[in-house]
């Protein structure tokens, strides 16, 4: 009798989950807002908000999850974690598999802009927490949403990893024409005492430049294998368009024009920057220079409570060229919009001004981003003709490793590797 209980109540579960789950139609889960009162949604280790959601299976690490609602209104806001395969779709497992404790959270921390022209709430969520436990390796998205599952307000990845293997990589040059325009990783996985029978069936890696998914190489398997060491070495798929630094502003004071910004509009109920028109760099020489490698972070220099008290401003770019381009549009780029394309970040040209311009609505704060050459069929996404390539340039890579054996369900992480352009260059 206990028995049949224990298994029915399963069953109920297994079914509750599986009905969670299907209203979340989403083929593949990626960063992404899908409710325009919700803003600035930022998800990073706690202390370094510029790094990765990336953490540790079973360690004392958390991750911070931030946002602002503009809607200023108090709502029922909850969220809810999905584990994900190596491509972030959506795995067979249940919850109870892969989660310690409830399928879904409250989010209640949190509280009233102060200061601000922008009235807006800021929510905090730190996880894992007493609600929710990651139990397995993988990949996650985190899902927030109104009231119910289908009122999704933004997605956000993060990984939970396990150290299975160890990664030894380099960043060099690749042999091929061009080869000044471009960064080639190469890595090998030792994993003597971590059993793996078939590396090209149960090995998948995944590579990211400064954590963009929009360029990453997904799904890449070893060139050779050796015993217990798999060699990723010279392989053309590894290879990336190795950019320039990248542009920059800082918007955290309004008592002066801070860096990149050449004129500043301010009124009662708004903030307007306008930033320096630089040219086009694919034709200047290369410049080394401290960037963030696409990111950004919100501060305010007149006050202490960034996330409460740092007000949001129009952002104007002007981008000079004298004639406009053919077959395509040039947009702002960055993670300041999860590396995406949208109306908000295209840029129109204008004969008056002599150029591109656009302007979005940011949080106080210091940015980096680029301009992107976008073909009309979305095909092409280039950034060469706009800014440039050079080998020298300073950028972030990380190498993740999945393994799946023949019998299991889900893709565990088993390995991250970060490196660095300039010092780990081979």
């Amino acid at each position: 009798m206990r028995n049949w209980l224990k298994n029915t109540l399963f069953f109920i579960f297994c079914l509750i989950n599986i009905i969670d789950l299907s209203a979340f139609d989403f083929e593949v889960f990626e960063n992404k807002i899908y409710n325009s009162n919700i803003k600035t949604v930022q998800f990073y280790p706690k202390g370094y908000n510029l790094a990765a959601p990336i953490t540790l299976l079973g360690s004392s690490e958390k991750l911070v999850l931030g946002f602002d609602d503009f809607s200023n209104e108090l709502k029922d806001y909850f969220y809810t974690v999905i584990q994900c395969d190596y491509e972030w779709k959506a795995t067979t497992l249940y919850f109870n598999e892969y989660i310690e404790g409830y399928n879904e959270g409250s989010l209640r921390d949190y509280d009233f802009s102060a200061g601000t022209k922008q009235k807006f709430i800021h929510y905090k969520l730190e996880f894992p927490n007493l609600d929710m436990t990651i139990k397995k390796s993988g990949n996650y998205a985190l899902v927030a949403y109104e009231g119910r599952p289908e009122n999704v307000l933004f997605v956000q990845r993060f990984m939970v990893y396990e150290n299975g293997v160890q990664i030894d990589a380099s960043v060099n040059t690749p042999r091929m024409v061009g080869a000044d325009n471009f960064q080639q990783i190469q890595f090998s996985i030792n994993h003597k005492g971590f059993p793996i029978e078939n590396a090209y069936q149960e090995i998948k890696t995944t590579v990211m430049q400064n954590d963009r998914i929009d360029n990453a190489k997904i799904g890449v398997q070893p060139l050779f294998i050796r015993e217990n060491e798999l060699l990723f070495n010279q392989n053309n798929d590894l290879v990336f368009l190795a950019g320039k630094e990248f542009r920059e502003f800082d918007t955290r004071t309004i008592r002066f024009k801070g860096e990149g910004v050449t004129t500043l509009e301010l009124t009662d109920t708004s903030n307007v920057f306008y930033l320096i028109p630089y040219p086009i760099r694919s034709t200047l020489s290369y410049q080394q220079d401290r960037d963030l490698n696409g990111k950004y972070y919100i501060d305010i220099q007149e006050r202490w409570r960034d996330d409460y008290e740092a007000d949001y401003a129009t952002v104007k770019f002007l981008l000079p060229m004298e004639l406009p381009v053919g077959n395509g549009d040039i947009y702002i780029y960055g993670t300041f919009n999860n590396w995406q394309l949208g109306a908000e970040n295209r840029m129109v040209y204008r004969e008056d001004f002599g150029g591109y311009v656009g302007e979005l609505y940011l949080k106080q704060g210091f940015y980096n981003y680029e301009y992107i050459f976008v073909d009309d069929k979305k095909e092409i996404i280039d950034h060469s003709m706009t800014e440039g390539n050079y080998y020298n340039t300073e950028n972030d890579y990380t190498i993740l490793v999945y393994y799946r054996p023949f019998t299991e369900r889900y893709d565990r992480l088993i390995g991250v590797k970060f490196l660095n352009s300039i010092t780990d260059r081979f």
